[in-house]
């Protein structure tokens, strides 16, 4: 029967982590190399997948990066970012397989990933039947979202305006102000609602927790708390977490929107004005 020698497994895996870890990548023989990779992991180490696998099935600016960076201060557990994102994967021809060797390059007991709606539109997947054939296989799922949408479409726009997703102390926003264009910020508030009940449909029949960032993340306080609830459900031992990111903001929107009145004038006379929360 074939096999393969452990010093080619090995340089398989030093290659995909490799391959895996470089998202300037993003040209077409770099993502046909990394599909072949995983689909190479899945197929030779097949025997060896985490003993516990997890998703956070969520959109994007709703705190996953923050329950991600608790995630991994635990020593069994590697959490992914979005692995199947346009920007990391073409059109993949077998994404279950693709996930799966994905899974093995990273070594660990646990393993998760993040995955948003779009990424799966993207692949042309039926969103439900793949998350419930996922769940078939053994993984878990973890639904994150935000119960405030206007700050939550705010946050991505001003994300995008700096083309940075992860604030520092170096990079804050104090003391700099952006301008939100109320027309597109109004669709993308109800593009964002139709997600959101789109997200609660699609995993009515399948298992999971859900984690919301105002309940469970907002304040420092209930980070251990969350942490131990995701622990918990993953079936692994509790760790002491504390993150490794420091909230450059204040909680008034008008610190850091130019045109504040503007939308507070506009989110008024509709349904969102219950969002606006500045003092």
């Amino acid at each position: 029967m074939f096999s393969v020698k452990p010093s080619m497994q090995n340089f398989l895996m030093k290659s995909s982590r490799f391959l895996l870890n470089q998202r300037r990548y993003r040209s077409f023989p770099w993502f046909l190399a990394k599909e072949i990779l995983c689909y190479m992991l899945a197929w030779l180490k097949k025997d060896n997948m985490p003993c516990q696998k997890f998703i956070i099935f969520c959109s994007p600016r709703v705190g996953s990066g923050l329950l991600s960076g608790l995630l991994n201060l635990h020593p069994d557990i590697h959490v992914d970012d979005v692995i199947l994102s346009h920007n990391r994967v073409k059109k993949l021809f077998f994404p279950i397989r693709y996930i799966k060797g994905y899974s093995l390059a990273f070594e660990k007991p646990v393993y998760g990933f993040k995955i948003h709606p779009a990424n799966l539109a993207y692949q042309k997947l039926d969103a439900q039947k793949f998350l419930l054939k996922l769940h078939q296989a053994g993984w878990k799922i973890i639904h994150m979202k935000r119960a405030n949408i206007v700050r939550q479409q705010i946050s991505l726009m001003i994300a995008t305006q700096r083309n940075q997703w992860i604030d520092t102390v170096e990079n804050s926003l104090k003391n700099s102000k952006y301008y939100i264009n109320i027309e597109e910020f109004i669709k993308k508030i109800q593009r964002q609602e139709t997600h959101l009940f789109n997200e609660k449909k699609v995993l009515e029949q399948i298992p999971h927790i859900t984690i919301t960032y105002e309940d469970d993340l907002l304040i420092a306080g209930q980070h251990q708390k969350t942490a131990d609830r995701v622990f918990e459900y993953l079936g692994i031992e509790s760790i002491p977490v504390k993150t490794q990111f420091k909230r450059t903001t204040t909680d008034k929107l008008s610190d850091f929107i130019e045109n504040y009145e503007e939308i507070v004038s506009v989110l008024c006379q509709t349904k969102y004005a219950k969002f606006i929360d500045d003092d």
